[in-house]
């Protein structure tokens, strides 16, 4: 289990902070509402005081090495020939995970921690490719803490304007 203390920085005393369970986007996946995730990237983007939490199974990541693996469930709605279509499905969970990245970068700096699904697992043991290492610590994505399956935050809102702060508890898991 990860242990993390995270600061957040806030207005005076009546500011207040909306946190944002976000998990089982499973993107790349056709039951994925990509609109729907859009929608809710922008209103944390533009939201004050809003943070949001990696609860797992960012990308479905479900490919032709995973038992569980059915063309039929991959969105293939952006691919413009078979070339693409079988490109995607050779590649279908580093794919997706270039995908939610872009999408989630916008929000990366309100991140509070991302934690690891059941389909990052599994990619990582069919595949032995970390989705999770690279969404914390490459260079050019999100760089946010790595929360493992299950964490305890502990959560330090401090008061800009007026000094003092409160402290609230999380436990997470998938």
């Amino acid at each position: 289990m990860e242990h993390i203390r995270k600061e957040i920085f806030v207005g005076g005393r009546g500011a207040k902070i909306n946190i944002i369970p976000l998990g089982d986007i499973h993107y790349g996946s056709t039951g994925c509402a990509i609109d729907r995730l859009k929608e809710l990237v922008e209103w944390i983007r533009l939201k004050p005081n809003c943070y949001w939490l990696g609860m797992g199974d960012y990308v479905d990541a479900i490919d032709c090495l995973d038992p569980r693996f059915d063309p039929a469930s991959i969105d293939m709605s952006r691919c413009e020939d078979d070339c693409q279509r079988v490109e995607l499905i050779k590649n279908t969970g580093l794919q997706q995970f270039w995908g939610i990245e872009k999408i989630l970068r916008p929000i990366a700096n309100k991140c509070i921690g991302l934690l690891e699904g059941n389909h990052e697992q599994s990619f990582a043991n069919h595949r032995k490719v970390d989705l999770m290492s690279m969404f914390s610590h490459h260079p050019n994505w999100l760089k946010v803490p790595n929360l493992g399956d299950v964490a305890f935050i502990n959560l330090m809102i401090k008061r800009q304007r007026v000094g003092g702060s409160q402290s609230a508890n999380i436990f997470a898991c998938h």
